[in-house]
């Protein structure tokens, strides 16, 4: 296809856009020349809409004349050329200019502001609306997005959409080249109102209707206030009707929202998180969940489907063992059933801790190994890479994206592995990592020997479960494969030999260059996952 549009709709779909980010900043990839990100959400001050603003910024931002914050991905393309086969494997996705749809709830009011100005003449539509509507529902403000009711969104996103060019010129650029892949919670408000009318206005493209996937969130967690309203607001949402309001927007799906190419369900009755509810803003801010990365695996995985079959009903590309006594997102991710997110994930890690551990990529800058004195890449670069002040980082500008995107992966698998934030163990996900990393424990963390255990270069499935040990040798040292990597690209004339003066906006490329090289030669030709 030639762009993947994901569109993620409401604090649910943003959240999932959030880990999908994280999952191409990692190095998974999606079968599309670029991403397209399209944001719906009325609550512009939602946490998860920030935070997803800011993860694209740091991925994608281009350097101008007034500022030195680059992303992440913009410092390939002039120090590597335009053909991203040849850039390293973290971040090398292009991600376009982003859309927000997010009209401000504020502005728009209430309910009763889209539908409460009818005449007497409309006596017949009043009683259909007092019918459907109470006042306390005519009156909900809208800046908080639709707060867990479909019912409500569905009226105003239809409004919006008749209204707002926005919508329609949007959809118009957007042909049968494309895949569009649409990301919302079942049991929510703006996802389950927006999902069916996206789809419906999409079909209506007819022959320039793009592919079109559906993520759907079945329930996954539940609020603390279950039973009442914890802060007296009359806009509580109660996660005790979350399985009514699922059943309801699947039977509304049925009857009113046209076919989509691909369907993906994905969701936790088993096991569900606990999340303090806030009605709207900054302060619902809920710790990164399991089942948010396995929705967006399906969005990647959505990019990848033969659609030679008309409607396609897939299982999550990721999924919790049957055997709940088993932490099955744990031991060095040796049991995430998805090869291609364990060694994306192994590779950003261990190419992280190159740059962060006192005794990797800092000694081989003082003991001006080649691989590093060559390209002129010295020890206050490596700094800007990973400092936390502001003034150092912007002394070497190239470093800024990846110095957040690693502030934001620190999060990300922090959320995804602290006990305190409400995920309960058995959907944990961790990277074992006691003390100092040094050179040798870099590849023991991720291959066997009898002191350490299995890694996962070690594990190879046999059936579905369980897993069985099956031993590979270990690997060298990462000294030498870094070495091994450099003096490859060299001899292919990707890299300027040692007599080259490297420009500093080359510096930090070719470096990730010669990382991404050497990881995917112990990871790619000796993992065994």
């Amino acid at each position: 296809m030639n762009r993947l549009v994901v569109m993620a709709i409401g604090g649910s779909g943003e959240r999932v856009m959030a880990s999908f980010i994280m999952a191409l900043t990692s190095g998974m990839t999606v079968n599309a020349a670029s991403v397209l990100p399209i944001f719906i959400d009325n609550d512009s001050e939602s946490h998860s809409l920030k935070e997803c603003k800011n993860l694209i910024k740091y991925y994608r931002q281009q350097r101008t004349a007034s500022q030195n914050e680059i992303g992440a991905n913009a410092i390939y393309e002039p120090a590597l050329g335009h053909d991203n086969d040849k850039w390293p494997s973290f971040f090398k996705t292009e991600i376009e200019e982003p859309i927000y749809l997010d009209s401000d709830g504020g502005n728009i009011g209430n309910l009763n502001m889209v539908i409460g100005n009818l005449t007497d003449e409309q006596s017949n539509i009043i009683e259909e609306r007092d019918l459907l509507f109470t006042d306390k529902d005519l009156q909900m403000p809208l800046d908080g997005g639709f707060i867990g009711n479909p019912n409500i969104g569905s009226v105003v996103l239809n409004a919006i959409a008749l209204h707002d060019d926005r919508y329609e010129s949007k959809h118009v650029e957007i042909d049968n080249m494309d895949g569009v892949v649409i990301i919302g919670s079942l049991f929510g408000g703006t996802g389950a109102a927006g999902i069916p009318l996206i789809v419906n206005k999409f079909k209506s493209k007819g022959n320039q209707c793009p592919k079109i996937g559906v993520v759907s969130l079945l329930p996954y967690f539940t609020t603390a206030n279950t039973q009442q309203y914890a802060s007296g607001s009359d806009y509580d949402v109660i996660s005790d009707m979350f399985d009514v309001k699922t059943r309801a927007a699947l039977m509304y799906y049925d009857d009113y929202m046209q076919e989509v190419d691909v369907q993906y369900y994905v969701g936790d009755s088993g096991c569900k998180a606990v999340y303090a509810h806030h009605i709207y803003g900054d302060s619902q801010n809920n710790a990164t969940h399991p089942i948010e990365v396995m929705a967006a695996l399906c969005a990647i995985d959505f990019s990848k489907v033969d659609f030679r079959d008309k409607v396609i009903y897939k299982r999550p590309v990721w999924s919790f063992s049957d055997d709940d006594t088993q932490d099955t997102l744990s031991s060095n991710l040796s049991d995430i059933p998805n090869s291609d997110l364990r060694k994306a994930f192994a590779r950003f890690q261990m190419m992280k801790w190159l740059f962060t551990e006192s005794d990797l990529l800092q000694d081989d800058i003082k003991e001006n190994r080649r691989f590093v004195h060559n390209i002129g890449f010295n020890e206050s670069m490596r700094e800007s890479v990973v400092t936390r002040d502001e003034q150092k980082l912007r002394q070497f500008p190239y470093a800024w994206g990846l110095n957040y995107l690693f502030r934001a992966w620190d999060e990300w698998t922090r959320n995804l592995t602290n006990p305190n934030n409400r995920v309960p163990s058995k959907r944990k996900m961790s990277f074992v990592k006691s003390g100092a990393v040094n050179e040798d424990m870099l590849t023991q963390m991720f291959y066997t020997d009898h002191e350490h255990g299995w890694g996962i270069a070690n594990v190879k499935q046999v059936g579905r479960w369980p897993r069985q040990p099956h031993p590979e040798p270990v690997p060298s040292e990462i000294k030498d494969a870094l070495i091994d990597a450099y003096d490859t690209l060299v001899k292919q004339k990707v890299l300027p030999g040692s007599d080259t003066t490297v420009e500093d906006y080359k510096k930090l490329p070719y470096l990730l260059l010669i990382i991404s090289k050497a990881l995917d030669s112990i990871i790619g030709n000796k993992c065994n996952i």
